[in-house]
């Protein structure tokens, strides 16, 4: 974007003076200012910096199919497949509930039913009686997952506000199926 008109816009959008919005914008991580055919552009690069911090993450993850699966969704997570991203990081969340739950149970360190485990919601109900997560923070992934998990490809609208939150969204993700599959290695 032009930075002129990123300026204008900003500006009156916040009613901040040109100076101070000139100043914070250079001292923002993440941007970068060129310059093309005489005017001067300006543009995120943030991306790369998310990309890492989320990398970071992954490679935390103790079970190696689970790191690999955690992979592939981060690496969609771009604006034409952050929905598909999200829906790959919501089911190995959900996957690796599951099987935390399931080993529990095989070593009889937690009563939990094979009705329990049939649903993402009484998955959660059982992880919090053991203490494994906030209920707020588990409620939330629980619901993005189900969003996500709806037949059809989120419309490019959708996908460009699930952007602004992927990195969020897939940093709580990644830290639960990090804890899930760190907790399941433990008991094995």
């Amino acid at each position: 974007m032009e930075l002129r008109v990123l300026a204008a816009w900003a500006i009156s959008q916040t009613r901040c003076k040109k100076y101070t919005f000139y100043r914070y914008l250079s001292g923002m991580p993440g941007l970068r200012k060129h310059t093309a055919s005489g005017r001067v552009y300006c543009s995120l690069t943030q991306k790369d910096a998310t990309h890492e911090s989320l990398a970071r993450q992954v490679q935390e993850i103790p079970l190696a199919s689970a790191r690999e699966e955690a992979e592939r969704g981060v690496r969609l997570l771009d604006s034409e497949n952050v929905d598909l991203g999200l829906f790959q990081l919501g089911r190995l969340f959900e996957a690796s509930l599951r099987s935390l739950l399931t080993k529990y149970t095989e070593r009889s360190a937690a009563d939990v039913s094979a009705d329990a485990l049939a649903r993402l919601g009484t998955m959660i109900d059982c992880a919090l009686r053991l203490g494994l997560g906030e209920k707020h923070t588990l409620d939330f992934l629980r619901q993005v997952r189900n969003e996500q998990a709806h037949p059809g490809r989120a419309s490019a609208e959708r996908r460009q506000r699930l952007l602004t939150q992927a990195p969020y969204i897939a940093g709580l993700f990644l830290n639960h199926i990090a804890l899930f599959t760190g907790k399941e290695e433990q008991i094995r």
